[in-house]
Parts: C-alpha cells; structure tokens; sequence
C-alpha cells in the first residue's frame, strides 16, 4: 500500500529545497539571455563594417555552359531518328556492346 502523507511531506521537502535554485538559475538564465542579446547585437553591427560586399560581374565566360548545351541539343536535333534512339540508349546506359 501506498503511504500518500508520507510521500507528501517527501515532496513537499524537495520542493522547498528545489524552488529558491530554480528561481536563482532562472534569473542568472534571464541576465545571461540579454548579455549574449547585447553582443550578438554588437557583433552584427561591427561586421558591417569591416565586411566588405563585391559585386562580380557577370562575364561571357558565365554563359559557356549554356551555350555548349545549346550546341548538343542542335546537334541531336540533326540526328536521324535510329541514332536518336541509340543516343537515348547509351545516355540511359543501355546500350548493347
């Protein structure tokens, strides 16, 4: 059987003990919150800055991979229609050897 008074007067024991660290972590908790707040506020303003932003322009080099792909799709557009399937066939990695 279970002695409720006594696991009671356990509890309330523990609680009395427990209560008045809970509060004090929960205000050093509070105060370190806002410090860390402060600085990370501190921190974004100073690598404004010193963070210098560039901006590349785009170059013709930039466009080389578009046209390559242009100049394969003309390509396989001129295919006749067996050697588009096969094209299919070994770009799907079923092509017979």
């Amino acid at each position: 059987m279970n002695n409720w008074k006594l696991k009671d007067e356990k509890a309330k024991r523990i609680c009395a003990l427990l209560a008045p660290k809970v509060k004090e972590l929960e205000e050093d908790l509070k105060a370190f919150k806002a410090i860390l707040a402060f600085y990370t506020a501190m921190r974004i303003k100073a690598q404004r800055n010193f963070i210098e932003v560039t901006v590349i322009p785009p170059t013709k080099s930039s466009k080389r991979p578009e046209n390559a792909a242009k100049n394969i799709l003309a390509k396989a557009k001129a295919l006749s229609p067996e050697d588009r399937k096969a094209l299919i066939k070994a770009i799907e990695g079923k092509m017979e050897t």
